[in-house]
């Protein structure tokens, strides 16, 4: 009986922690908003960045444009378009060339392997999707060496934006 009390207590305490993770990295986005075109232009030379999406503002007529057609020309799935759609930022801009470009962004405080692969992930998918180049970042206040070099092996750009 006391293991079975154990493990609920243990289930709860992940729980709440993965809560509190959460609920920590939710902040964070909200915090780097307003630093994102600058710090994509000075690491990536990429201007005129606008956010075209984000888990606060995830309307985007041009997405769903681009979206529709992927999934009508067999080039993404619709799992593909979903799993995209939870990344935490998408950034359209123009290279020093004037040519669109893509930036796909995943932020948490502490960047670990979950989010370097999440983004590369979803980087593919839309540079797939959209047939434009697309850079995949993560961007939080650390990264292991681990992770960085994870991150490098997947060309996934790292950013390290303070609180």
């Amino acid at each position: 009986m006391s293991s079975t009390h154990e493990f609920d207590n243990n289930a709860r305490y992940d729980a709440m922690v993965a809560n509190l993770d959460y609920l920590i990295d939710v902040n964070y986005e909200d915090k780097i908003r307003g630093r994102l075109k600058r710090a994509i232009k000075r690491h990536f030379n990429i201007l005129n960045a606008q956010v075209l999406y984000s888990r606060k503002n995830p309307n985007s007529f041009h997405l769903d444009d681009v979206f529709d057609h992927a999934m009508d020309a067999s080039l993404i799935s619709e799992d593909e378009e979903y799993d995209l759609m939870l990344i935490d930022f998408i950034l359209l801009g123009e290279t020093l060339e004037g040519k669109p470009a893509y930036v796909v962004i995943e932020s948490s405080v502490t960047i670990d392997e979950r989010d370097v692969d999440r983004t590369a992930r979803r980087a593919r998918t839309l540079q797939t999707a959209s047939g434009l180049p697309t850079q995949a970042v993560v961007i939080g206040t650390t990264i292991s060496d681990a992770n960085r070099q994870r991150a490098d092996a997947n060309r996934v750009a790292y950013i390290a934006i303070s609180e």
